[in-house]
């Protein structure tokens, strides 16, 4: 069946020499959410992932035979060529172009005032910040579907150029603030069997992703925080442990990895966490990210139970004075207490 849109990848980790040492390939939750979304609103989806692909030429082969009437990208400023270059391939081929993630949220100029190898601009909209809703009323409004909006200039969170190549913007859509209410990444969209052989090769184990809550209310200096913003919002721990009985019983990775910028921001959430996996027979190994200051001994054991091997500290410095220039809000005694209340649980650490 033609998809109604498909969604695009951009990461050739053939094209990337660190990618392709470290070998740790996370096919991207943002657009695995979109996808259950636009699903959930009828649309058919599909996903082409670059992460194996060799060339280009592909998405061409692609484009040439399925002719989808729409395309989205989601792109970092690591791989802000790739993306740009499949949007014009998408362009050629006659398709509506979205960008969407950190780096076209930071800066849509840079992709809407792009011009493709015809000297036309081949990516239509930016869609900014978190893109879910926001995706699927432009869906909507581009299809004519339902209670559609008809005028993109009142579906919020956009950026487009205008008549004369000028970036309009429809403002900022408010954060979600529901989680639960999202359904769970459409990961059946995913080669997991190209995934799982890279990891095995390279680590003799494999590992998938995901993602509890949205936004970091520190304030560090140094940090871009495009897309979920510095508003916490956290999903129900009864709601992460379903997904991760879900992920336990229909892939069975050897481990997974928590994407959220800070785990434990609400201490109390991660002590429910706990019971509501155990609860749910959902144990995985897993490795998160968080402060050192927001881990004390109850915390930290609650994680082990829980099924966490390893944390990742950004403890940044070990100097003070550099710490105190960051806006870290962190002390470095506080660095070396995290550090040995993880090794008394068992639990590695990587600062």
């Amino acid at each position: 069946m033609k998809p109604d849109i498909v969604l695009v990848h951009p990461l050739f980790i053939s094209k990337d020499p660190v990618e392709e040492k470290i070998m740790t390939p996370y096919f991207p939750l943002g657009l695995m959410y979109l996808a259950s979304v636009l699903r959930n609103n009828g649309y058919t989806v599909d996903f082409f992932d670059c992460t194996f692909k060799n060339d280009y030429d592909e998405f061409k082969e692609y484009m040439k035979i399925n002719r989808p009437p729409v395309v989205g990208i989601s792109s970092l400023i690591t791989i802000r060529r790739n993306a740009l270059i499949l949007a014009d391939i998408a362009h050629q081929n006659g398709a509506k172009v979205m960008l969407g993630g950190p780096d076209p949220t930071a800066i849509p100029e840079r992709y809407l005032h792009y011009k493709g190898t015809d000297g036309d601009y081949p990516v239509d909209y930016v869609v900014f910040d978190e893109g879910e809703l926001i995706t699927a009323d432009l869906v909507d409004h581009i299809f004519q579907n339902g209670n559609f909006i008809s005028n993109r200039r009142d579906i919020t969170g956009l950026r487009y150029r205008g008549n004369d190549a000028s970036i309009v913007s429809t403002g900022n859509r408010e954060l979600i603030q529901d989680l639960d209410g999202l359904p769970f990444p459409a990961r059946d969209l995913v080669d997991i069997d190209a995934y799982r052989d890279a990891w095995m090769k390279k680590h003799g184990y494999w590992s998938l992703s995901i993602i509890n809550t949205r936004g970091c209310p520190y304030g560090c200096s140094w940090c871009q925080k495009a897309v979920f913003g510095k508003k916490y919002r956290s999903r129900s721990p009864e709601n992460s442990a379903r997904e991760m009985k879900l992920i336990k019983d229909t892939y069975a990775p050897d481990q997974i990895r928590v994407v959220d910028d800070i785990t434990g921001v609400r201490r109390n959430w991660v002590l429910d966490w706990r019971d509501a996996i155990l609860q749910n027979d959902a144990v995985i190994p897993f490795e998160c990210l968080t402060r050192v200051n927001l881990v004390d001994k109850e915390v930290i054991q609650a994680l082990k139970q829980a099924g966490c091997r390893m944390i990742y500290f950004g403890a940044e410095s070990g100097s003070q004075k550099v710490l105190d220039a960051m806006d870290k809000g962190i002390k470095v005694e506080q660095i070396y207490s995290a550090s040995q209340l993880c090794k008394d649980a068992g639990i590695e650490t990587y600062f």
